[in-house]
């Protein structure tokens, strides 16, 4: 099978940045954790979620995007730090309930993606505030995954080096399945379907993570580019292949078209960076 620049087979159906899989992961544990701690007797307070985009901005986005990608989105939020509270609220109900050995794949991922940004911004900003944010919020996510470990049924061995996962699914352009925005577990049904919910951010750390989507979508397409071209070399080299190469070339094109679409969708904007004046 070809293989991108770094040994990530092409094994899914459309372009989706790191960033979109790191933002699922997280929202999921986030609504699992609610519902579950309120299943628990947990009295949770939601705060309804804030549109950050304007109007006119939100409704042009919403135009230029297929209806079959307008999903679920998250209509409350919470703060990280009740992660471990809620958390200790389903360890400590009686009695005692099983927690889907699934959900540590979501906790292992949400926790690598997040040490990746750390890795980002470290490698290009001398911030000690954002280091020690960043630090705070994996040690919150990796206390709750060690606080619910008991609960679940057998251990989910997740490698520490295993990549966030699913970034491509193959180059065919075809309408998206409403599927595909769902988490890999939910999608095999090996953890229920919830209801998104966001964790609350200051404006900083709004900030970081929309320059953060911003890197990790380029550095996607960059991927795309670099297998592509390797198609061409190949081509060149051996001169077969030729009809093969100029279609997945028409594909990958199309398909960074849909994803740039789509990322207005993904991000929370700064207030000082409105689509307005910063468009995708």
């Amino acid at each position: 099978m070809s293989t991108l620049p770094n040994d990530e087979p092409l094994t899914r159906k459309s372009l989706s940045s790191t960033y979109h899989e790191y933002k699922k992961d997280t929202e999921y544990l986030a609504g699992w954790l609610s519902w579950t701690s309120q299943q628990c007797g947990y009295t949770l307070i939601l705060e309804p979620k804030t549109p950050r985009l304007k109007c006119r901005a939100r409704k042009a986005a919403k135009l230029s995007t297929p209806k079959t990608q307008l999903v679920e989105q998250p209509q409350y939020t919470i703060k990280v730090t009740q992660f471990v509270e809620m958390a200790h609220a389903i360890v400590d109900f009686e009695p005692k309930i099983e927690v889907p050995a699934a959900l540590q794949s979501v906790f292992d991922r949400d926790i690598l993606s997040r040490t990746n940004v750390s890795r980002w911004f470290q490698s290009g900003h001398k911030d000690h505030g954002s280091d020690m944010r960043h630090a705070y919020s994996i040690g919150i996510l990796d206390k709750a995954r060690n606080l619910l470990r008991p609960l679940m049924p057998r251990q989910a061995t997740v490698s520490e080096e295993v990549k966030v996962q699913n970034r491509f699914a193959g180059l065919t352009v075809e309408e998206t399945d409403l599927l595909d925005d769902l988490v890999v577990e939910v999608k095999e049904d090996k953890l229920p379907r919830m209801t998104p919910v966001s964790v609350e951010q200051d404006e900083e750390g709004i900030e970081e993570n929309f320059f953060f989507a911003i890197a990790s979508f380029l550095e996607d397409v960059n991927d795309v580019r670099k297998y592509i071209a390797g198609q061409w070399q190949h081509y060149k080299t051996t001169g077969e292949g030729l009809t093969r190469v100029a279609l997945l070339s028409n594909t990958a094109s199309d398909l960074v078209r849909s994803a740039e679409k789509q990322f207005e969708f993904d991000i929370v904007r700064p207030q000082k960076y409105p689509a307005a004046r910063f468009p995708v």
